[in-house]
């Protein structure tokens, strides 16, 4: 008498079963990380409106409040090496931050997004982020790099293998840096513009100072009122910033 196919018992029922609630399971899982990425994409453009529609005046004058928030922050007052973004027109301007890091003799490092030809160099350090970080060295500096598409300052291109390494990593690293995003919640939540570039560059950097005992940096963002909300669609690569500074 053969045992019945469908009997719990069966070896060869369990392991279809199984096979089966694991095939759902990642059915659900596809699903809902599907769901996320539809969420963020509608956020994405509803800030992206609701940062049009602020004007230059009250641009000018909440990031005068967020400069004056950040430099008398202990985070801030902390930090020796500092990595920072160039802003977009319609996000808090960092300009001043800058002038007054170098001018206080910290080392001011900011994102370059590589083109395809530089990656794979990049990727000898096992940064498959598509971005580094490059030194500012002084205002200067600064206002004799190119423009980029967004007309914001900008790296130029590498042109050795100095400019292809992450020089915050060859400088021993960061204590402080500074994300951008579109939208954040009180808990440190962070909707970014979707090209994952941070995501990639955290963990990379993560893993990073594990085997090379550098600082892992306090993660700060600074925020327009208008770009926090209650709650965000996160993805288990989402990484959370430490503090979120608003005016």
């Amino acid at each position: 008498m053969y045992p019945s196919t469908h009997s719990p018992s069966n070896p060869l029922f369990n392991f279809v079963f199984r096979s089966m609630s694991v095939g759902l399971v990642a059915l659900n899982y596809s699903k809902t990380l599907q769901a996320i990425a539809a969420g963020k994409k509608i956020l994405r453009q509803r800030m992206k409106n609701a940062l049009q529609a602020m004007s230059q005046e009250l641009i000018t004058s909440k990031s005068q409040r967020l400069t004056e928030q950040l430099l008398s922050s202990p985070e801030y007052q902390k930090s020796r090496n500092m990595g920072i973004y160039l802003n977009l027109p319609k996000e808090p301007n960092t300009e001043k931050i800058i002038q007054e890091a170098l001018a206080g003799g910290r080392g001011i490092f900011v994102p370059q997004l590589l083109s395809q030809e530089y990656q794979s160099v990049n990727n000898l350090q096992g940064n498959a982020s598509g971005m580094c970080m490059r030194r500012l060295s002084s205002v200067r500096q600064m206002e004799q790099w190119p423009l980029n598409r967004w007309n914001i300052r900008e790296p130029p291109p590498p042109t050795g293998w100095d400019q292809i390494a992450d020089q915050a990593i060859e400088e021993g690293g960061l204590d402080l840096l500074i994300v951008p995003g579109l939208a954040f919640t009180r808990l440190g939540d962070r909707l970014g513009r979707g090209g994952g570039y941070y995501d990639r560059y955290l963990s990379w950097y993560r893993i990073k100072s594990r085997s090379s005992h550098l600082h892992y940096p306090v993660l700060l963002s600074l925020a327009f009122e208008e770009q926090i909300i209650d709650e965000l669609p996160v993805e288990p690569h989402d990484i959370k910033v430490d503090c979120v500074i608003s005016a």
